[in-house]
C-alpha cells in the first residue's frame, strides 16, 4: 500500500465540535463529488523498472484498488499493478 499525508489536516483537536462536524461534513460533500464525477486524487499511475519498462495498474475490484479519504490527515491509496517478479529491477519508481 501506498500512503499520502495531507498537508493541511481536516480539523484541529482544539476546534469547538461545530466546527468538527462542519469540516468533516465539507470533506463528505469533497469526496462524494469526486466519486461521482468518477475521478480520483491519484490517476495515470505507473510503475517504471530501471530498464524503462512501464506496469500500469490492473483490472481490479475494490479490494485490490482503491482510496480511502480519512479525516486523520491520511489519504490511503492501494492499487494492484501487472507486474510479476520476473519484471522486478533493483529499483523502481512509482509515478
Amino acid at each position: 500500500m501506498i500512503y499520502f499525508t495531507s498537508v493541511n489536516p481536516v480539523y484541529n483537536e482544539n476546534d469547538f465540535k461545530e466546527t468538527i462536524s462542519q469540516k468533516k461534513e465539507e470533506l463528505h460533500k469533497w469526496h462524494m463529488n469526486l466519486v461521482s464525477s468518477l475521478n480520483n486524487i491519484v490517476n495515470k499511475e505507473y510503475i517504471e523498472n530501471s530498464n524503462g519498462d512501464k506496469f500500469y495498474p490492473a483490472e481490479s475490484n475494490s479490494e485490490q484498488a482503491g482510496t480511502d479519504y480519512g479525516f486523520n490527515e491520511k489519504i490511503k491509496l492501494w492499487q494492484t499493478f501487472n507486474l510479476t517478479k520476473y519484471a522486478m529491477t533493483d529499483s523502481m519508481k512509482i509515478k
